[in-house]
């Protein structure tokens, strides 16, 4: 913990992330925060004693944090409902008894995923410090357990060794820095056995503390705490073999010389790497000049802040945590209470003050970022407090390649009145990763391709951070395997889950059925298939894993065998996201030969109600609707086909699902041909509904075949949004609106476009109980990329197919459910 007693040698660890090299023109501090805190836990998780959150990390989903405690430390986990105690409750005497089976064990300083387990450092000043593992369900002792003297005994085997201020992962290895007022020592661990790497602070035995960690450019870099009180912080790299001084070397007053040129940096407190540069941040022990942040770009340190943020009093950058948008600093503040600030890349933001909830706060001690959420673990003498707040909006994409023959897209629609900057990450199967920043402009669309971005012959996922509201799509045309040509789409979806749904499945002749899964987190994804055929009833299947931070790609007429009718729950021991593209030869019911593709993103829960706004069994349609039923009992589905204009009645029809099996319907057998069908499908029951289309579109003169598929929207809304629409020579883009509901509907229709921003507004009337289709191109006029925004004055459902000619023989088409967020 930080004390305002500056001479104090106590160390608190910071977690290490990633930020961009750049020096602000100015802070944008506000008196009000931008972001919107909540509380989840306080004081000290029902125990005062907790004073302070010391180490903070996401496992599994879950996060953790560690706690300081005088009667031994705590670990608590959060599912974003509720707070479970993991260490601190057990018997005394056991692993899960406070501070690990000893009061002496008084604070977790730091946390790492390492191997598919979460590594938890402590502090012990009387033994020397542990080194515990958690795979989920059982803790393991990794250091302290062993013969006193050896390296997995206290202390790595020197109870000088009281703490463990920082871990970090470099390739296979996991690196522990410790606190030794005889010099720090960093130790590495290969997954079986520990060695020393460093000793002696680094041969300066004032570094009494390797403080802080991270990984930047394949080099592991550790910050020091320098306890002479006159020289300053250091920060060594290692490329595995050899170490190398960056900071403390170089002339007093100088950025490299020892505390970045100023003794009163006795700590690097905190470090990350974000946007291509490392951040270090420090800790002012003078008491009067404050804290600094300063950013390495691989040749040259830059301060990119100073002075405490403009308050003298934030004696620390005591934590730091970042994504591919922003940067995020945690300071101590014994005076006012601790802050946060945000980093965009050019200027910082605050975005907390006043210890959130009064000065009692002192220090932002612990942060931890996954997706869209922040979580900051503070000080405070009353107990520690956890507060989280959304950082960014966070959408994913599974499926991507820029193989021979694709060319896919990422297409972002921006219906703010404000630009929007979006950090694009894409992520690869080695489990490395690129990103960029790019800017939405208001009221408009911007389009990536993707393959210029990566390269070829690269299988990528995407990970979307934007600081507005925005929504994105993935238009992918292709030729599979140099035969199959056509096209597909897909909507980012906004969270990885542990479970995911699809209703749709044929392993047959002339169908190749895959499922992609990216895993965005921390922790290995240890799989489950549980397939629902019709043929056969469940088939499960397991045995299959993704690497953190990485992505597989799974074929389904592999792991389930031919000739079957499937639908599909999978299930993940980690959350990740799940895409199932699907390439076909079609013959259909009179043998058409249609081929193509089609791509959903799954469901990632079960619902009662579907609602289908496009369907249509006109002459070269074949509409069908897959229903998976992964209950132990029978169900029944029923089903209301509503009709185009002067079609005739809703025709009512019901189905039976028997339990752990699919069934399908073939929509032209139940309402006929040549009508123009909306659906809404329901049951008391839990299930899952898609549509898959197939045809030969032959609207304004084409003559274009292939499928589509997406699962029904489970509500109606009174907005929807679409990020694609495209007017150009060889694009037909559609809208297909539902109304099931009782009352008309007034309809807003805004196209903001790629080439002149939002165009004039169109308007229409959808009668109740009715759908209806509107050709884009006559709406909004011909030779605009765009995306797409509904308003309507009652509840309604909105798709958006899109019919095509790319060139080259690509021809097909896609559709997708719009999003109702936004």
């Amino acid at each position: 913990m930080y004390a305002r007693h500056v001479r104090k040698t106590a160390c608190l660890c910071a977690l290490a992330l990633s930020v961009a090299a750049c020096f602000p023109a100015f802070f944008a501090a506000g008196t009000a925060a931008a972001f919107t805190w909540t509380r989840t836990a306080a004081g000290g998780f029902e125990d005062a004693d907790n004073d302070a959150a010391g180490a903070m990390a996401f496992y599994g989903g879950r996060l953790y944090a560690g706690t300081y405690n005088a009667q031994g430390c705590q670990v608590w986990s959060y599912d974003g409902v509720t707070w479970r105690q993991e260490i601190g409750q057990g018997a005394p005497g056991t692993l899960t008894a406070p501070g690990f089976g000893s009061s002496k064990t008084n604070n977790v300083s730091s946390m790492a995923v390492y191997g598919s387990r979460l590594y938890v450092g402590t502090r012990d000043p009387a033994a020397g410090c542990k080194v515990c593992s958690f795979d989920g369900v059982t803790w393991r002792q990794e250091i302290g357990q062993g013969t006193p003297g050896t390296p997995t005994g206290p202390g790595f085997g020197d109870a000088a060794n009281n703490d463990v201020p920082s871990m970090a992962v470099l390739g296979d290895c996991l690196y522990a820095g410790t606190y030794n007022p005889g010099g720090c020592q960093v130790w590495r661990c290969d997954g079986s056995s520990w060695e020393r790497v460093a000793e002696g602070g680094f041969g300066d035995a004032d570094n009494h503390g390797a403080a802080s960690m991270a990984v930047y450019f394949q080099n592991l870099y550790v910050g020091t705490f320098n306890n002479d009180y006159a020289s300053g912080c250091q920060v060594w790299s290692y490329d595995g073999v050899t170490w190398r001084q960056e900071i403390g070397q170089g002339a007093p007053g100088t950025p490299t010389g020892p505390g970045f040129g100023d003794g009163n940096n006795r700590k690097a407190a905190s470090m990350a790497v974000y946007d291509y540069g490392l951040y270090v941040g420090t800790y002012d022990s003078s008491g009067g000049s404050g804290c600094q942040v300063w950013s390495f770009d691989g040749a040259n340190w830059t301060k990119v802040a100073g002075e405490g943020f403009g308050a003298a009093s934030n004696l620390a950058a005591s934590s730091m945590a970042a994504g591919g948008l922003d940067l995020y600093v945690g300071t101590y503040n014994e005076d006012s209470g601790c802050e946060v600030w945000r980093f965009d890349g050019a200027h910082w933001h605050r975005e907390g003050s006043g210890g959130f909830s009064g000065a009692g706060n002192k220090a932002a001690g612990a942060m931890a970022l996954e997706g869209a959420e922040l979580a900051v673990g503070t000080q405070c003498e009353y107990g520690c407090q956890v507060w989280r707040a959304q950082a960014s909006t966070v959408l994913y994409f599974a499926e991507g390649y820029t193989g021979s023959g694709f060319r896919e897209y990422l297409c972002l629609g921006n219906p703010q009145s404000r630009e929007a900057r979006a950090a694009v990450t894409y992520l690869f199967g080695d489990g490395t990763s690129l990103s960029r920043v790019v800017v939405v402009p208001a009221e408009s669309r911007l389009t990536l391709l993707v393959n210029a971005d990566v390269g070829a012959d690269k299988e990528v996922s995407v990970q979307l951070e934007c600081d507005a509201s925005i929504a994105a799509e993935r238009p992918m045309y292709f030729t599979y395997n140099g035969i199959l040509a056509g096209g597909h789409d897909a909507m980012g979806v906004s969270s990885p889950s542990t479970t995911w749904y699809f209703a749709e499945g044929y392993t047959g002749t002339g169908f190749d059925e895959w499922i992609c899964v990216l895993n965005p987190g921390n922790t290995r994804a240890d799989l489950t298939f549980r397939f629902q055929t019709q043929e056969e009833g469940e088939q499960v299947k397991a045995g299959l894993a993704v690497p953190a931070r990485s992505r597989r790609s799974f074929r389904v007429n592999d792991i389930l065998g031919a000739d079957l009718q499937n639908s599909l729950a999978l299930e993940s021991s980690a959350p990740v996201v799940a895409e199932r593209p699907i390439y076909f030869d079609y013959y259909g019911t009179i043998g058409h030969h249609w081929q193509g593709g089609h791509c959903v993103p799954g469901a990632t829960e079960l619902a009662q109600v579907y609602y289908f706004a496009e369907g249509t069994t006109r002459a070269g349609f074949e509409e069908w609707l897959t229903l998976q039923n992964p209950n132990p009992h029978a169900i029944t589905v029923n089903a209301t086909y509503q009709l185009g204009d002067g079609q005739g009645n809703p025709v009512d029809k019901s189905y039976a699902v028997k339990p752990g099996k699919r069934y399908t319907v073939y929509v032209p057998g139940e309402v006929g041909a040549e009508k123009d069908v909306g659906i809404v499908l329901a049951s008391t029951a839990l299930f899952l509904a898609e549509r898959p289309m197939y045809f030969r579109y032959t609207g304004y003169g084409a003559d274009w075949d292939g499928g589509d598929c997406v699962i029904g929207a489970r509500n109606t809304a009174p907005a929807w949004f679409f990020a694609e629409g495209y007017t150009g020579e060889g694009y037909h883009t559609w809208l297909c609106m539902q109304n099931p509901g009782i009352e008309d509907a007034h309809v807003l229709v805004s196209y903001y476009s790629q080439e002149q921003g939002l165009l004039p507004l169109r308007t229409l009337e959808l009668p109740a109980g009715k759908r209806q289709t509107v050709c884009v191109n006559e709406h909004a006029g011909p030779g605009y990329q765009f995306s797409i925004r509904v308003l309507s004055s009652s509840p309604i459902v909105v798709e958006r197919p899109m019919y095509f000619d790319a060139g080259g023989g690509v021809r097909g088409g896609h559709d997708v459910v719009g999003r109702s967020e936004l």
